[in-house]
């Protein structure tokens, strides 16, 4: 008869307890799930573009009607609104004209050539200077443009020098100026005399205070030439 001893026993009890667990714990552990296969994923289908297609208008039901003609432009020229240019200068155009304008007779007389308005007119000597008296010298008489201004009973004078002098209107187409010249050096008498309405005579009677004795005459002739 085999006697155990209790430490023996009581280690092999333990190992058998050991091996009695390990076993329900397999036992009771689950078989391990089936893995699932994997299937691939069909390839899609490439979808080849399609043409882009315009929709066709739908043909219109209605019709058309052709709008009637317009009718066409006359071929009358309209009248140009630019006004004829008059032949007559304006007061603002005659100071820098220097058209010759025949000026207009004054209503004094049919035969009044005198000046109704300022104007230019173009004076020359004619046989030089003529003298009279005891004389050691000639005398220069002023020539060329002058300016004619008419007033009441008076026509004045406006030469190159400058001189100025107001003629006193004796009758139809006659002034006369008797004094002292304007530049102080003897005494002066201008005679003017209007011969049609573009034409003038003057004569100019001059004595110098240095020969008192000697008398000096120039004649004019003149040509209108423009209004003021």
């Amino acid at each position: 008869m085999t006697v155990f001893s209790p430490r023996t026993t009581a280690t092999r009890l333990a190992w058998l307890a050991c091996l009695l667990a390990v076993a329900a714990l397999t036992a009771c552990s689950p078989a391990p799930l089936p893995q699932p296969a994997s299937t691939p994923m069909p390839a899609s289908p490439t979808v080849a573009p399609s043409a882009t297609h315009t929709p066709s208008p739908a043909p219109s039901t209605a019709t058309e009607t052709a709008e009637p003609a317009t009718a066409t432009a006359s071929a009358t020229a309209r009248p140009s609104q630019t006004r004829a240019a008059s032949a007559t200068p304006t007061a603002t155009t005659a100071a820098t004209s220097t058209s010759t304008v025949a000026p207009t007779a004054t209503t004094a007389g049919s035969g009044d050539f005198s000046p109704t308005q300022a104007q230019v007119w173009n004076t020359a000597v004619v046989g030089g200077d003529n003298t009279t008296g005891s004389c050691a010298a000639t005398a220069n008489a002023p020539y060329g443009l002058v300016l004619l201004t008419p007033g009441a009973g008076t026509l004045a004078m406006h030469n190159t020098v400058p001189e100025d002098y107001v003629l006193t209107r004796l009758g139809d187409n006659a002034y006369q100026y008797s004094g002292a010249s304007a530049l102080g050096d003897g005494t002066l008498t201008l005679d003017v005399r209007f011969t049609s309405a573009t034409t003038l005579s003057m004569s100019r009677v001059f004595v110098s205070n240095a020969e008192p004795g000697c008398t000096h005459q120039h004649n004019y002739t003149g040509t209108f030439r423009n209004n003021r």
